[in-house]
């Protein structure tokens, strides 16, 4: 013992020394002597055996997870008609028919042809001509109507009646009309002496064409017309009535002309 007290630093760093080479040795073998040893064979879970095949499946015992089976739904024997089958609606009371008193009156049909402008009737076509010129020179859709013995100048159709007086605001130097439909309400019916045939004599693309023959015309006493259809120039002799259109026909022929009977 009085060499230990003399010693013991010696001796401690010698237990030192010792473990560690232990724990060098017990890391390279793989030995890990604070590991729980292995449960013994006694202490195991043990494990189900299956039943054996020649025992009934009703003495069978239950196991802990038993396999889900699908069965498949079979049809009633008692019954042929799908159970799907959707019941019988409701019976509704049929809709009482209105009476013929009840009726609703129905309403007159709105007027056709749209919005227009008339800026002016000339008796002289050549006049009427110009002044469509100078207004589809500014942008305007121009069309010439004959109208009776006179040529109208229109402007449209429009498709709102406000569009249609903002035009003829714009035009306020003209004593303009703005009406609905192919004709003016201001215009005078036909007479039945004069229905109203005309006599289309020629069409030109070009109006310079077309005032020359309207000059031509005039100059042989023919009341003259324009209309314009498209790109068109379209002129035509009349009002002419019934008792004297086979007449002023045969005097177009003898000018060279070929005279297209209208209305």
């Amino acid at each position: 013992m009085g060499w230990l007290r003399d010693n013991w630093l010696d001796a401690l760093i010698f237990v030192l020394f010792a473990l560690v080479v232990a724990g060098v040795v017990l890391f390279l073998t793989g030995v890990n002597p604070f590991a729980r040893p292995p449960a013994s064979p006694a202490q195991a879970t043990p494990v189900q055996t299956p039943p054996p095949a020649s025992q009934p499946p009703s003495q069978a015992p239950a196991a802990v997870n038993p396999p889900v089976q699908v069965i498949p739904v079979l049809p009633k024997a008692h019954s042929e008609t799908p159970s799907h089958t959707p019941a019988p609606a409701p019976t509704q009371p049929a809709p009482a028919r209105p009476s013929p008193a009840a009726t609703p009156t129905p309403r007159p049909a709105p007027a056709t042809g749209g919005w227009r402008v008339a800026v002016g009737a000339f008796s002289d076509a050549v006049n009427a001509n110009r002044l469509a010129d100078s207004l589809r020179a500014q942008g305007y859709a121009v069309q010439l109507e004959p109208a009776g013995s006179v040529t109208r100048v229109v402007l449209g159709p429009f498709p709102s009646e406000e569009r249609a007086r903002a035009v003829a605001q714009e035009l306020s130097q003209y004593e303009t009309r703005v009406y609905r439909g192919a004709t003016p309400t201001s215009a005078a019916p036909s007479s039945p002496t004069n229905p109203g045939r005309y006599l289309q004599v020629g069409a030109f693309r070009n109006s310079a064409s077309a005032e020359a023959l309207v000059s031509q015309l005039k100059a042989a006493g023919y009341p003259v017309v324009l209309a314009r259809e498209g790109e068109l120039i379209r002129v035509r002799v009349g009002p002419v009535s019934e008792d004297r259109l086979e007449l002023t026909k045969s005097d177009l022929r003898g000018l060279g002309l070929s005279p297209l009977e209208v209305r």
